[in-house]
């Protein structure tokens, strides 16, 4: 029974790419021809999206989109931290006081922290993102918002204001 679902997974991705494929050069072509039409269209597409993809169902996608980035990254920095923390025992094995064994453990301490923070800072700065766009109406920049986004602002918006 799985194999079928795979097969069945596999023949839909196949027939989107297809379908992809043929449509990309009559995009380019359309947008080329009627340059005002295809942006008016991406806008109705926007926008239809904004307006039937609730913030309440939209936020924890995202937030567990952002998880998942920031748990990979934070296992890339302790799997270099693991590396660095064998390279310098093995590099201390060799050497007694005074061998400079300490400095380099200061610059790889000081290199995992950077790692450490630029990882944070992601990660605070894509969060600041999402509740901006999450209480402003989405990130069309059009300020139309919709009753059920200044709904939304109202109920979670202090909390989520006070959270970052």
């Amino acid at each position: 029974v799985a194999s079928s679902s795979n097969a069945a997974a596999a023949a839909a991705s196949f027939k989107a790419r297809l379908a992809l494929d043929t449509i990309e050069p009559v995009a380019a072509a359309l947008t080329r021809a009627r340059p005002r039409l295809m942006t008016d269209a991406a806008v109705l597409v926007s926008e239809l999206g904004r307006m039937t993809v609730l913030h309440d169902e939209e936020l924890p996608a995202a937030l567990q989109d952002l998880h998942a980035d920031v748990m990979r990254r934070a296992a890339a920095v302790k799997e270099e931290a693991a590396r660095l923390g064998a390279v310098g025992a093995a590099v201390g094995e060799g050497g007694g006081a005074g061998s400079g064994n300490d400095s380099s453990s200061v610059a790889a301490s000081r290199l995992l922290a950077e790692r450490r923070a630029a990882v944070t800072m992601l990660a605070v700065a894509a969060l600041d993102r999402i509740v901006r766009q999450g209480l402003s109406g989405g990130g069309g920049g059009s300020g139309v918002v919709t009753p059920h986004d200044a709904a939304f602002a109202a109920r979670y918006g202090a909390g989520l204001k006070a959270a970052m």
